[in-house]
């Protein structure tokens, strides 16, 4: 069973995936794979986690390392966090530098694309 829903979408020329379930060491594996493809593809990534239920290491670091690979292929990962309990996860690994962290889609989508409101 799939504990992790991928759904993929484009919008303004960004490579939108929203997530949905539980992203851990059972279903990072899949996030990382979906997010090679986009880098694959070209252009910047929105990862949403509004409607992830549990969040671990592991999926942070896919997270990180999806993050890590688009940077070096010239584009960038916003990711979209609206629970607490995952962003104090994010804050205490010290990442929130790193990541680039939104509360919302419309905010992480103006990062990506430099576009005003």
């Amino acid at each position: 069973m799939n504990r992790l829903e991928i759904v993929i979408t484009t919008e303004n020329a960004v490579c939108v995936m929203r997530l949905t379930g539980e992203l851990d060491v059972a279903t990072a594996p899949s996030l990382r794979d979906e997010i090679a493809n986009a880098v694959a593809k070209g252009g910047p990534i929105l990862v949403s986690l509004e409607k992830v239920e549990f969040l671990d290491s592991r999926g942070i670091g896919a997270l990180v390392a999806g993050t890590r690979q688009a940077r070096e292929s010239g584009t960038d990962v916003a990711v979209v966090i609206v629970s607490q309990s995952q962003r104090h996860s994010i804050e205490v690994l010290k990442l929130e530098a790193f990541l680039t962290i939104r509360a919302s889609e419309a905010e992480a989508l103006r990062a990506l694309t430099g576009a005003s409101e």
